[in-house]
């Protein structure tokens, strides 16, 4: 663990670089340079040449390699587009740190589909550490092997992103009890077993979710912030006398955004 840097250690340096103490970057202590260089995470969206960034800054000298190494915070996002060796060594540096993973196999946006052995050896290297996942960004064909991904263990899954080149019906349960956004195009899962969300984006679906799943969800989840259903072409009310219908009653008090998008009538 870093060892965090006092205020007079930090004020100390601060004046020392005001009053031209000729202090740089490279000769401060450990216990300062550790916290500034952790403040440069990872982004938290694809950014392919965060790793190569991070090797520039961990090949300065002999104390930034430390640094750098014994810091698993800077080691938390992995992509299936990854060299091998360098998922492996994330999966070590990162020790116990929840991390951010994004499965793109190049087919979702009509791109060179990635190799199947290469797929297969990611998903075969990072499987295990599936339980410590917060975030997961998964792009892909309609005909992958959906169930080696989204069949894993999702403790502490906060975030999930699903996007398809074709419509599926996923519907066996997903295992993500912390679960609190979902954003799906093409995909539909079994809504039945979904609850707590805060925020639900479904798009192009035609495999569901239809009305009385949707309602399901959104009375599951009486804390949701956010909700757009766009071109869901299943999501249609039970056809009743115009006299006698009725929409069930939902209450959603924490409900900032409401987006509904050429849908069925």
């Amino acid at each position: 663990m870093a060892v965090q840097a006092s205020p007079h250690d930090a004020a100390a340096a601060a004046k020392s670089l005001e009053y031209g103490g000729g202090v740089t970057l490279r000769s401060l202590p450990p216990e300062i340079l550790g916290p500034v260089l952790s403040e440069a995470p990872a982004s938290s969206w694809y950014n392919p040449r965060y790793y190569s960034s991070l090797f520039k800054i961990r090949s300065v000298c002999k104390q930034w390699m430390d640094i750098v190494n014994a810091n698993p915070g800077l080691w938390t996002s992995i992509w299936l587009a990854s060299n091998l060796n360098l998922v492996k060594l994330i999966l070590i540096r990162s020790k116990t740190q929840l991390l951010s993973v994004w499965y793109d196999d190049g087919l979702f946006a009509g791109s060179v589909s990635l190799p199947e052995s290469h797929i297969s050896s990611f998903l075969d290297l990072v499987s295990s550490s599936s339980r410590r996942w917060k975030f997961l960004d998964y792009r892909a064909s309609y005909y992958a092997q959906h169930e080696r991904m989204l069949g894993l263990p999702f403790d502490e899954l906060g975030e999930l992103n699903i996007l398809l080149s074709g419509n599926i019906a996923y519907t066996s349960t997903l295992t993500a009890p912390r679960l609190k956004s979902i954003d799906v195009h093409r995909c539909s899962l079994n809504w039945h077993s979904i609850s707590g969300l805060r925020s639900l984006a479904i798009d192009q679906n035609t495999e569901g979710p239809d009305f009385d799943e949707l309602i399901a969800v959104l009375r599951a989840s009486p804390d949701l912030e956010r909700l757009q259903v766009e071109r869901n072409w299943p999501m249609t009310a039970p056809v009743q006398p115009e006299s006698s219908q009725t929409l069930p009653h939902i209450f959603l008090p924490k409900l900032q955004v409401m987006r509904f998008e050429k849908l069925p009538i």
